[in-house]
């Protein structure tokens, strides 16, 4: 086991933000599936209450943001956060009314989301 917030040397992400809104782009290069998988895998470790999550033989702990005591992890430059049931949008209803979403971040752009263990690429291309 390696220890929380390693990271690879290269990370497989790392032309996403080239490619935001291609859909084809993530496909092309097989990104999409890997993230799709990861997605999943951090979705179930963070409603499952895990304190970690294992993605690829590497081990990353799943944290609480300070604010809002939201989990989430950071993996290869994207965050996987939980979505916030205090804010005032239809997602913020959704999860009060028991579903379970997780958003994937790569800085302030949302590329993904997991509903209720069914994930959705959000590229616009």
């Amino acid at each position: 086991m390696t220890s929380a917030g390693y990271l690879p040397q290269k990370p497989r992400y790392a032309n996403l933000y080239v490619t935001l809104g291609s859909n084809q782009y993530l496909e092309n290069h097989g990104m999409s599936e890997d993230l799709r998988e990861t997605a999943l895998n951090v979705y179930t470790a963070i409603f499952e209450r895990r304190d970690s999550v294992e993605v690829d033989g590497a081990t990353y702990l799943i944290k609480k943001t300070s604010k809002s005591k939201l989990r989430s992890v950071e993996i290869d430059g994207l965050t996987f956060i939980e979505q916030n049931p205090n804010k005032e949008s239809r997602w913020a209803q959704l999860a009060k009314e028991g579903h379970q979403i997780i958003w994937v971040m790569r800085g302030r752009q949302y590329i993904a989301r997991v509903m209720d263990g069914r994930f959705l690429d959000l590229g616009r291309g």
